[in-house]
C-alpha cells in the first residue's frame, strides 16, 4: 500500500512546495517580458521575439494557456509549476524504465521535487520547466524508439527534439548528448555489421538519422533568426565571463542551493563531492542506459565551458536542463552504498537538508516584507485621484520610469489594474492612472540600449528626452526608480518640487530597492 501511495505523494509534496506562497514574490523584468508579449497579435509577437534573444516555442503555448486561464501572476507562474511538476513525474517514469527500480525512480523523483533549483524556477514565468518536461519526456521517447526502431516513436521524438530545440537555446546542448548516445548505442550494436559490409542487418536501424533530419527540416523556418540572434548575442551580453568558481557555484545550486548563495569553502567542498558521485556512480552502474544519465548531466557542462570559452554564455540557471540527471546520479549513488542503511540515511538526510535549504531561502529573500514593484505599483494607483473619464483633461498627472529592468514590470502591473477598471460600471468610479513613459537620461530611441535590456518591447515613443518639456506647471508627476541593476535617482528639473517619497524594497541584492518619489511642478 505505501509503495503505491508513494508516488502520489512525492507529487503532492512537489506541488505543494511549488505554489506555497508562489505568488509572493514580485514580477521582475524578465517574467515581465514574457507576460508584455503574449499579450500582443501573433505576428506582432513573433516580430517582437525575433528582435530578442530566445526562440518561441515557450511564448507560443503560454500565450494558449493565458487566453484560456487569464494574464494574472498565478496564471503565468502556474504554468511553470505544472510542468515543474509534470517534470518529476515524467523523471519517475524514465528512471523507472532505464533502471527497472522502483526504489531508485522513486528516490530520484523525491530528490527533485524537494530541490530547491529546480522549485526556484518553477516559480519564474518562463522556459525553464516547460525545458525540463522537455529534456525528460524527449529521453523516455527516445528509448522506446532505440528499443522499438518504430515511426511512432522516432517521429514524436522528432517533434520533442524540435520543440526543445525552440524553447532555449541550451537545450541543444542536451539535444547533443542525446545524439552522441544515439551514435554511441548505434555503433555498439550495429558497427561491426557496417564495417564488414552487411548493411542490411545494420539499415534497418537508421531511422534514428532520418528522425534528426525531420528535426532539422522543421527547424529550418527558424534558422535565419537564430543565426541574427546568435550574432547579436555574441557583440554584446550581459553574462560575466566564467572563472573557476563558475561551475562549482552552479553544482552547489543543483544540488542544495536554490534561493541560497555559499562560501568558497563550501563550493571546494561540493565540487569533491560531486567528483566523487561522479565515480561511484560509474563504476557502480553499468551498461548503456546508465551511460545515457551520466551522459545527460555532464554532456551540458562540457559543451557549455567550451562555447564560453569565446562568447560567455555560462549561467547557472540555464543548466537546469541537466539537473534532473545530477539528481539521480545523487539518489543512485547514495543507494549503491554497501550499507544500504548509511545510504538511506543519506538520502533521507538530503531530502532534509533540500527542504530546509529551500525553506531559509525564503526567509533570507524575505519576500513578504520585500514587495517590490507589487506595492509599487499598487501605491502610484492607490494615489491618483478617482476621475470621470470626461474630466481626465483637467487631471494631467504623469508617470515616468528610470529603469528599463523595472519599466516592464510596472507596465504589467499597469495593464492587470486597467484590465480590472475596464469593466467598471460606474464609469465615475474609475481610477484613469496614466500609461507610463521611460526616462534614460540622454536615451531616446532603442537603438542606443544595448538588446538586453528587453528592446524587442520598446519603441521610440516609449521614450521622453527631455524631462523640462514633459510637464507643465501645476502638474503632477510620480518617478518610479530603482538601486537596483546599477540605477540610482536621476536629476530632474529644479522646477520639480519633491512632495513625498516612499521606498519599496525588493528581493535580491541586485534587484535593490523600488522608489516612488512624488513631484508637483512649480
Amino acid at each position: 500500500m505505501l509503495k503505491k501511495l508513494a508516488l502520489p505523494i512525492i507529487l503532492l509534496v512537489a506541488l505543494l512546495m511549488r505554489v506555497w506562497n508562489f505568488t509572493t514574490l514580485a514580477l521582475w523584468h524578465d517574467e515581465a517580458f514574457s507576460a508584455l508579449l503574449i499579450r500582443m497579435p501573433f505576428d506582432e509577437m513573433m516580430r517582437r521575439i525575433a528582435l530578442d534573444v530566445h526562440p518561441p516555442f515557450y511564448y507560443w503555448l503560454l500565450d494558449v494557456w493565458a487566453n484560456i486561464f487569464g494574464h494574472s501572476l498565478a496564471s503565468l507562474r502556474g504554468f511553470s509549476v505544472l510542468f515543474g511538476v509534470a517534470t518529476v513525474f515524467m523523471l519517475y517514469v524514465l528512471i523507472k524504465k532505464i533502471t527497472q527500480s522502483q526504489r531508485l525512480s522513486l528516490a530520484a523523483a523525491a530528490l527533485l521535487a524537494v530541490n530547491p533549483f529546480h522549485i526556484q524556477y518553477s516559480l519564474e514565468a518562463r522556459m525553464y520547466t516547460l525545458g525540463t518536461f522537455l529534456v525528460v519526456a524527449s529521453t523516455w521517447v527516445l528509448l522506446k524508439a532505440l528499443e522499438t526502431n518504430k515511426w511512432k516513436w522516432w517521429l514524436p521524438y522528432a517533434l520533442l527534439t524540435t520543440a526543445s530545440a525552440l524553447n532555449h537555446y541550451f537545450m541543444f546542448f542536451s539535444i547533443a548528448a542525446q545524439g552522441l548516445f544515439v551514435l554511441v548505442w548505434w555503433v555498439k550494436n550495429y558497427g561491426k555489421d557496417f564495417l564488414r559490409l552487411r548493411l542490411r542487418q545494420a539499415g534497418h536501424a537508421w531511422r534514428w538519422l532520418g528522425a534528426y533530419v525531420l528535426a532539422a527540416v522543421l527547424y529550418i523556418p527558424w534558422l535565419p533568426t537564430f543565426w541574427k540572434q546568435f550574432s547579436q548575442v555574441q557583440e554584446s551580453y550581459w553574462i560575466p565571463k566564467m572563472d573557476i568558481w563558475s561551475v562549482p557555484l552552479t553544482i552547489w545550486k543543483i544540488l542544495l542551493g536554490g534561493f541560497q548563495w555559499a562560501p568558497q569553502n563550501v563550493l571546494i567542498i561540493t565540487a569533491i563531492i560531486f567528483l566523487a558521485l561522479l565515480l561511484i556512480y560509474f563504476y557502480k552502474y553499468r551498461g548503456m542506459n546508465y551511460l545515457f544519465i551520466g551522459m545527460m548531466a555532464i554532456i551540458p557542462f562540457v559543451l557549455a565551458i567550451l562555447v564560453s570559452l569565446k562568447t560567455a554564455l555560462f549561467l547557472d540557471r540555464y543548466f537546469i536542463f541537466a539537473a534532473m540527471f545530477i539528481t539521480t546520479i545523487l539518489a543512485a549513488s547514495l543507494l549503491s552504498i554497501r550499507y544500504k542503511k548509511i545510504g538511506l540515511g543519506l538520502l533521507v538526510a538530503m531530502l532534509v537538508g533540500s527542504v530546509i535549504s529551500y525553506a531559509d531561502g525564503l526567509k533570507t529573500i524575505d519576500a513578504k516584507n520585500r514587495p517590490g514593484m507589487t506595492a509599487a505599483s499598487q501605491y502610484i494607483f492607490d494615489h491618483y485621484p478617482i476621475r470621470c473619464p470626461q474630466n481626465v483633461a483637467s487631471a494631467p498627472e504623469k508617470v515616468i520610469v528610470s529603469s528599463t529592468f523595472i519599466y516592464f514590470s510596472y507596465q504589467y502591473y499597469y495593464e492587470l489594474y486597467f484590465d480590472q477598471i475596464r469593466g467598471a460600471s460606474l464609469a465615475c468610479e474609475m481610477k484613469i492612472t496614466p500609461e507610463p513613459i521611460l526616462y534614460l537620461q540622454g536615451i531616446t530611441h532603442v537603438n542606443q540600449l544595448p538588446h538586453f535590456s528587453g528592446t524587442a518591447l520598446l519603441e521610440d515613443h516609449d521614450f521622453v528626452g527631455n524631462l523640462s518639456a514633459f510637464a507643465k506647471k501645476g502638474e503632477t508627476v510620480m518617478l518610479l526608480w530603482t538601486t537596483g541593476f546599477g540605477g540610482n535617482k536621476p536629476e530632474v528639473p529644479s522646477n520639480w518640487q519633491e512632495m513625498d517619497e516612499q521606498k519599496f524594497p525588493d528581493v535580491f541584492n541586485h534587484r535593490g530597492e523600488i522608489f516612488v518619489t512624488k513631484y508637483l511642478i512649480k
